[in-house]
């Protein structure tokens, strides 16, 4: 959960400024298995019972629109994204915080390279 003091995902909400979203594309993830590079394609807010968090897809397809929908939601356009059948996505999300708890910000990024 996002802290009101920022400590915690409080970097999310910087994507809300469109210059910030243009030049910050990449977010690298390290882990003992390898250091994983995600292209950042969305930005927006929605609600706890949206599923942009949904991983699982009858058919390929299901997954590709499911994909551009996400990046349709986006506040912002990041040229150059194209989804495939076996493309992995990275969705980072909080709380808005306040009052309503169900708000969520969401920052979604697709997978483009993996270091071993």
């Amino acid at each position: 959960h996002r802290m009101s003091n920022g400590s915690m995902f409080g970097g999310l909400l910087n994507f809300n400024d469109e210059q910030f979203f243009k030049e910050n594309k990449y977010i690298t993830l390290s882990t003992p298995d390898g250091i994983y590079t995600y292209l950042i394609f969305a930005f927006y807010q929605t609600d706890m019972y949206y599923r942009y968090i949904q991983t699982d897809f009858k058919t390929p397809d299901h997954f590709i629109s499911f994909a551009k929908e996400m990046q349709a939601n986006s506040l912002y356009y990041r040229e150059g994204v194209e989804f495939a059948e076996s493309s992995r996505i990275l969705t980072l999300s909080t709380c808005k915080g306040g009052f309503n708890n169900k708000l969520r910000y969401t920052v979604q990024a697709l997978l483009v390279d993996i270091v071993n």
